[in-house]
């Protein structure tokens, strides 16, 4: 199946600007002030993102930062202090010697969810995590992240902090379970199935079990919405059992990691996880009906900070009206991917440009020690990625230049430059196209005055689509010169977005209807203006 290729996400774009190598950097400056409605706001915390690592600042009595850095380019900024919701991001470009000043930031009172969570017979259930969960986009592909959770005291009762404008999924989650030994069965009786009384596993608001019927919650600055309240029922559980068996004695520790999951469209949550015992029979009890996956990996300690993968391996199964015994789970060694990068038209001696970087991203499943996800590109464009299992990634590649964009992708003749890539179906064949397009232009409003901050969109009118989305600067600029093919293509410059949404196809495709229209042609340069329009 296809999927949709977004090559930036929400957070603003970082656009490097390039000076002559014989241009010595002169220190830039941003300063600003922090405040509330209610004055000053001392002791927020200003962190920024961009070509170079630039120490957090703080807010002094009066409110005020300053932040300094040697490189220029285009940085993200933002200010956050607990109790309040996190400001929205500045994009700001910067040049030597700048001295930017008023990139103020507005903090406002964090909106709050408050409710119960209760069993079927109204008692309350204490010590139970309630987390709000936010849309999140990846490859056009809806899931899940963590926006803010809190526990149930003893009255059943949680109050979820410091929540930014957004829409919100509300889910209660019962106590991760961990694994441990199975006991030992008595000669020759026969294990017994006995049905155990447990809650059921995830719940949203308002109590259904999954995210598809679940009901969002839009929050504003610093509203409170009360009364969420969730019921987790009580029903019959099981117990499941397996034992994991290394590959070889390949000098990992003697414990392997484990995770059961949930198998569920766009959000599955832990179950349980914990540590077991390589070659010992372990169970997990209290597990109710329905769809599970099971993963266990090794690894070996290189050092006290360093953790090298040696194995993994993962089932699916269903637990539905008894026990369920996996049997033998085989660990498996991870692998190493191979490939090499091209450009289209290039003599086979010419050096690949400096900066690019192979990436995969795991499609939906936990982090593991040790992988090796990312690799810069050699100067011959070979790049080698270890230590990773044999599952599905997505492909990314960063640090093009202008101009380039990736145009195919592929092993063995298998396309996963619209698909997934696996280790050990071959060579990862890359090819880059370098008559790439640029764009570039200013997010004005109706009076023809630069607005910064807006969100800029650009997709592209192939399937699947390319979705790029970026922050105009302080004076409304903004570009994109690298990642894109000759094509036709949509833009709009819109404010009033909640995360999430400019990643969200579904979104794009509702609010872009009326967007301006480009023809990029190969290695062309266009310059437009956008009106801004407001979502919300």
């Amino acid at each position: 199946a296809h999927k949709m290729r977004t090559l930036l996400s929400l957070s603003p774009l970082i656009l490097a600007v390039l000076m002559p190598a014989q241009q010595k950097s002169q220190p830039w400056t941003v300063e600003g002030d922090v405040t509330s409605d209610q004055g000053p706001i001392q002791g927020a915390t200003i962190l920024s993102d961009g070509p170079e690592r630039i120490e957090s600042a703080s807010t002094d009595a009066k409110g005020h930062y300053t932040l300094k850095g040697l490189r220029p380019g285009n940085f993200s900024i933002r200010a956050a202090k607990d109790g309040f919701g996190d400001a929205k991001p500045r994009s700001i470009s910067v040049l030597p010697a700048l001295q930017a000043d008023h990139v103020d930031f507005q903090l406002t009172k964090g909106a709050v969810i408050s409710g119960r969570v209760l069993d079927g017979e109204k008692n309350p259930l204490p010590g139970v995590m309630v987390v709000a969960l936010v849309n999140a986009f990846h490859d056009g592909k809806r899931s899940f992240v963590v926006g803010g959770n809190a526990t149930t005291d003893d009255l059943g009762e949680y109050r979820i902090l410091d929540l930014g404008e957004q829409q919100y999924y509300v889910e209660v989650v019962p106590e991760v379970l961990h694994p441990h030994k199975r006991p030992t069965a008595v000669a020759g009786e026969k294990p017994k199935q006995t049905q155990r009384q447990g809650l059921v596993r995830n719940i949203f608001y308002p109590n259904v079990p999954t995210p598809t019927g679940a009901s969002p919650i839009f929050l504003h600055w610093g509203e409170q919405r009360e009364a969420v309240d969730l019921v987790l029922n009580r029903i019959g559980t099981f117990c499941i059992s397996a034992t994991v068996v290394p590959a070889a004695n390949d000098g990992s520790s003697p414990n392997a990691a484990l995770f059961l999951r949930e198998v569920m469209p766009e959000w599955g949550a832990s179950v349980a996880r914990g540590k077991v015992k390589l070659g010992e029979e372990f169970e997990i009890c209290g597990v109710p009906p329905g769809s599970y996956r099971i993963e266990a990996d090794t690894w070996t300690e290189v050092n006290s900070a360093t953790f090298k993968l040696t194995g993994w391996v993962e089932m699916d199964f269903a637990i539905s009206k008894a026990d369920v015994e996996l049997g033998t789970l085989h660990i498996v060694p991870p692998m190493t991917l191979q490939g090499k990068v091209t450009i289209e038209g290039a003599r086979a001696e010419d050096p690949i440009p400096d900066g690019l970087v192979v990436s995969l991203d795991r499609n939906h499943r936990p982090n593991f020690y040790g992988e090796n996800l990312k690799q810069p590109v050699r100067a011959s464009g070979e790049f080698a990625l270890e230590n990773l299992l044999v599952h599905d990634y997505i492909l990314h590649l960063s640090g093009l230049p202008k101009g380039y964009y990736l145009k195919e992708a592929s092993q063995q003749g298998h396309d996963v430059l619209h698909d997934l890539v696996w280790p050990g179906r071959g060579e990862l064949r890359v090819v880059l196209g370098a008559d790439g397009p640029a764009i570039a232009g200013n997010a004005v409003d109706k009076d023809n005055q630069p607005v910064h901050d807006a969100i800029v969109i650009l997709t592209s009118k192939d399937a699947p689509p390319i979705l790029i989305s970026q922050q105009s600067d302080q004076d409304g600029r903004f570009q994109f010169n690298s990642g894109l093919p000759p094509g036709d293509y949509k833009l709009a410059a819109l404010t009033g977005l909640v995360d999430g949404e400019a990643q969200d196809p579904e979104f794009v495709k509702t609010n872009l209807s009326d967007a301006t229209e480009v023809t990029l042609a190969s290695k062309g340069s266009q310059s437009v203006t956008l009106t801004v329009h407001k979502i919300r």
